[in-house]
């Protein structure tokens, strides 16, 4: 890992998506959101996260929408074109992630910050 990110927050308001790319690899991708308080005031931090192979499908299986968690990644950037505009994207590549809320019955998570089997 060249560089480290730890983040902890809420899965935004969509499930994860999974992905089938070329090659027949997975990817998870999904928005985390993050609280920051700086002088009395709260703001929202929103970020990127992308999960490949077992750990993207692990993430398809057990994550969704407003769960908490911790997670533990690289940061990465991307440029793209959109509509003939130049554009870049930051993303955090996760390797880690334990829960840090309730677990979903719904989906049998594992239970409350008990990693998953990645």
């Amino acid at each position: 890992m060249g560089n480290r990110v730890i983040l902890k927050g809420w899965v935004g308001s969509k499930d994860p998506e999974l992905v089938t790319v070329p090659g027949d690899r997975v990817v998870a991708k999904f928005s985390l959101c993050t609280k920051k308080t700086w002088q009395g005031k709260e703001t929202l931090q929103w970020h990127n996260i992308l999960a490949w192979g077992k750990t993207a499908e692990m993430i398809g299986r057990y994550v969704k929408a407003g769960q908490e968690l911790y997670l533990e990644g690289e940061i990465g950037y991307r440029k793209y074109k959109k509509e003939g505009q130049d554009h870049q994207a930051t993303e955090i590549t996760i390797h880690h992630l334990e829960w840090c809320g309730p677990k979903t019955t719904e989906r049998q998570a594992p239970s409350l910050n008990e990693e998953l089997p990645f």
